[in-house]
């Protein structure tokens, strides 16, 4: 937990898009005199976003919505709700930092002469994904930013916001596509643990889904889906395993500092909440949100008993609390994602039978029945939307955002800060940009998000 707060208090300190200068060694040429120095400058940007870092990106937008509870203060801002751009750049900073280190290694990859053209070609469009993976979360957090290509210090410094649905989201499939294009389908170290072509295109599937392209979302998740290099695992339990077939991108631990992937070690409760690192337990909300005997509430929930006083309940998806041998990587995305997008796109062009189908896989391994056909629309939206909460539960942020983008923020809220002792502000669905950007960028000076 004090290596999540200090990673706050160091970001803060950044400026606008001021990401590092030159002079890192990432940013040196000599980073890139070869492939093997490009690739571990690849390499780098996944470390970046490994163990720690991306928690951030599970566990407060979690907070925000109704999956966990908190029991510390710092983490209480999200819990509550009660963000304020002078202690908010948990993301900001983080995420820019890293969409710099990919447009570097975009432009520097590029202009080696070096590095063959065949390399060049997957190098660049491997950076491209990651570009676009970044921006994603972003624009959900923040609502209309800058689109990040360059990494011109002083054209950085005075970027503009741009319009979420007219500028960002055209330019993250434009990224997207053009890496789905150039990305090999094999893995490029073998393990899943970095992009590939169908990583792309479940993030495409993704995308198109939250910009309301149903067809194309349809589209894409039925290329991953047919793809015979993935399947869902038949046992929940060995959903995230290293290597699993339902896994289409995970996160390898660093070994130095993690054996295993930093959910189990910061979700699981051996002791009372307060005294963990992450200090969140399982909220009422999700706890209580699962059919009878869905087998997702009895192996993905854990319990820690205060002595027979309270019961508190905890993420059990990983099973490993960090110690070796490794076995566990974090997943960034899986096949039952993939099923529950082309659920939803269908269901919007009113084919709910088919709909229903895609859940189908889903509900039987979790050891439920097939939901009926014959649903109203109404309906089995309503029921996608719980199998994505039930399924995707603390997963990257999955529920904070699926509330935003269906408009149901505003239903559920309400009730959820009420049992938190505060209320609900519409504003409050985009996270405050951080004042020292702000302040930092005259262009941005004035733009802070409504709310705060």
């Amino acid at each position: 937990m004090a290596l999540l707060v200090s990673i706050t208090f160091i970001t803060s300190c950044r400026k606008a898009i001021d990401v590092g200068s030159p002079k890192t060694e990432i940013s040196s040429n000599a980073a890139f005199a070869n492939l093997s120095g490009a690739t571990s400058a690849m390499a780098g940007i996944y470390t970046s976003l490994e163990g720690y870092r991306d928690i951030n990106t599970t566990i407060l937008p979690g907070l925000s919505a109704d999956e966990l509870i908190s029991y510390s203060t710092p983490l209480s801002r999200y819990y509550t709700n009660s963000l304020n751009s002078s202690l908010n750049d948990d993301f900001w900073s983080n995420y820019y930092s890293y969409i710099y280190q990919a447009n570097n290694l975009i432009i520097k990859v590029k202009a080696s002469k070096s590095i063959a053209d065949a390399d060049k070609q997957k190098l660049v469009a491997e950076a491209t994904f990651l570009r676009a993976f970044f921006h994603f979360y972003l624009v959900n957090y923040f609502g209309d930013i800058p689109y990040i290509t360059g990494i011109d210090y002083h054209e950085n410094a005075l970027a503009k916001r741009m319009s979420a649905r007219d500028v960002v989201y055209p330019l993250i499939i434009k990224d997207l596509l053009f890496a789905k294009q150039n990305l090999p389908d094999d893995y490029p170290s073998g393990e899943r643990v970095r992009a590939n072509k169908a990583a792309a295109t479940a993030m495409l599937a993704r995308v198109y889904l939250y910009t309301g392209d149903w067809a194309n979302s349809e589209k894409e998740a039925t290329t991953v889906i047919g793809n015979e290099n993935y399947s869902l695992e038949t046992d929940i339990n060995q959903v995230f395993l290293m290597g699993s077939p339902e896994s289409i991108l995970q996160l390898s631990p660093n070994l130095k500092n993690l054996q295993n992937a930093a959910e189990g070690l910061l979700f699981i409760l051996n002791d009372l909440p307060v005294n963990t690192r992450a200090k969140v337990s399982i909220s009422d909300f999700l706890y209580n949100a699962f059919e009878p005997d869905d087998l997702r509430k009895t192996d993905w929930i854990g319990t820690f008993s205060d002595d027979g006083i309270k019961d508190f309940h905890y993420a059990f998806k990983y099973k490993n609390d960090g110690s070796g041998p490794t076995s566990e990587y974090s997943v960034l995305l899986r096949l039952a994602e993939q099923y529950l997008i082309r659920a939803e796109a269908k269901a919007e062009q009113g084919r709910m039978d088919e709909a229903v189908d895609d859940l189908t896989p889903i509900r039987e391994r979790a050891g439920l029945q097939p939901l009926p056909y014959g649903m109203s629309k109404t309906d089995c939206l309503t029921s996608i939307q719980h199998e994505r909460r039930v399924e995707l539960f603390v997963e990257w942020g999955h529920r904070w955002l699926d509330l935003k983008r269906t408009g149901d923020a505003n239903k559920v809220m309400p009730a959820v800060c009420q049992a938190k002792g505060g209320t609900w502000n519409t504003d409050w669905q985009l996270y405050p940009i951080p004042k020292v950007q702000l302040n930092a960028d005259p262009n941005m000076t004035g733009h802070q998000n409504h709310g705060y």
